[in-house]
């Protein structure tokens, strides 16, 4: 993988190259891209204590300005090992001359300025004290970093900050947080009807099963990632045979399509591949036959409810 060596300059500064530039990084993506990511991460990071918070402070002021931090691409075509050496040489080239990077703590008093490692600061989020709570939002144990959690929870430090930031339920039962205190209003509604998911039998009208969230539901039912949403909100048919909604909600049990056979009714189908499946045809011909672009159906009549 290709990495970049990049520098971001200050727009509103009158000093000359070198001295205008703020900020040094690295990265495999387009530097542009880059950009992109930092103002993002920047804008949601305010207060934040474990970030780079001159440089956050920096960024968000240019852009209440409208304006955005000046892209300078140095070194190209480097491996990561060698992206990591250059961008601390160039961090320490500029230091050499007083230039006041937000890559560091700057002091021009200072001997040898402190710079600032990314590592050293990723590592403080795992030395934060986490509070778990059940679903009536009690606090039932406290754990000294996310590892003690993860390792009591069985999840991954990636799932811990998914569940954390969106306030999804773990295993059924508990809540994640940095603060000591959590409640509903701490918790977007929709997020919080999204943490728990209900899936319906078309055939029995009942509820087969409980999800946690849209992730236990994507993956159990083998679902598009990031189509939960749209399938609960059309009431959209799973695997020919399953609704889902959120939280304790019921469906509505409404078929599609009435499926004849010799002017005789013979089924329901909630489903354009439900009833495609019955007639033993494409799906695209039940949508062209109820559209009446076509008049087969391989000896079906097919007609879609009015309401459907």
């Amino acid at each position: 993988m290709n990495y970049k060596i990049y520098e971001y300059i200050c727009p509103l500064s009158t000093q000359e190259y070198p001295f205008n530039v703020r900020y040094v990084g690295k990265t495999s993506l387009n530097i542009y891209k880059r950009l992109v990511q930092h103002l993002s991460d920047d804008c949601r990071c305010r207060t934040d204590k474990t970030v780079n918070q001159p440089k956050v402070q920096w960024t968000n002021n240019l852009v209440e300005k409208g304006l955005f931090p000046i892209v300078n691409c140095v070194l190209d075509n480097l491996q990561r090992q060698d992206a990591i050496i250059q961008e601390r040489k160039r961090i320490e080239e500029l230091i050499k001359l007083e230039v006041p990077l937000f890559n560091i703590t700057y002091n021009p008093n200072m001997e040898n300025p402190r710079v600032r490692d990314s590592r050293k600061r990723k590592s403080l989020s795992t030395k934060r004290k986490v509070y778990v709570f059940d679903l009536d939002f009690a606090l039932m144990r406290t754990f000294q970093n996310i590892e003690e959690v993860c390792t009591y929870l069985n999840i991954s430090k990636a799932m811990f900050h998914l569940c954390n930031k969106y306030k999804y339920i773990i295993n059924h039962q508990w809540f994640v947080s940095y603060t000591k205190e959590l409640s509903i209003g701490d918790v977007d509604q929709h997020s919080y009807r999204n943490n728990k998911i209900s899936c319906w039998s078309i055939k029995t009208k009942t509820r087969t099963k409980y999800f946690s969230g849209g992730i236990q539901a994507t993956q159990e039912l083998d679902l598009k990632p990031n189509s939960i949403k749209t399938i609960i909100t059309k009431g959209k048919v799973v695997q020919n045979k399953y609704l889902l909604t959120y939280g304790d909600d019921i469906p509505i049990f409404k078929p599609l399509y009435k499926v004849f056979k010799d002017e005789k009714l013979i089924c329901e189908c909630f489903s354009t591949a439900e009833c495609a499946n019955l007639c033993s045809v494409p799906i695209p011909t039940i949508y062209n036959y109820v559209t009446h672009k076509t008049n087969s159906c391989n000896g079906f009549h097919v007609e879609k409810y009015s309401n459907g």
